[in-house]
């Protein structure tokens, strides 16, 4: 008898954290991010600039 309550326990136990983890938008961040992660970015930074870029200071 104890079997049984613990086995149906279990079961609703785990149908409810998959309907929690399936139903929130866990997943859609986690697919989103792990993309952003992999990506590369590449930075150029430049000193060379024309004088008239920023204008006169006064």
């Amino acid at each position: 008898m104890k079997i049984k309550v613990a086995s149906a326990v279990l079961a609703v136990s785990i149908l409810f954290s998959g309907w929690l983890y399936w139903g929130s938008d866990l997943k859609v961040e986690q697919v989103l991010t792990s993309n952003e992660w992999q990506s590369t970015m590449v930075t150029v930074i430049t000193d060379i600039l024309p004088d008239d870029t920023v204008g006169p200071l006064r």
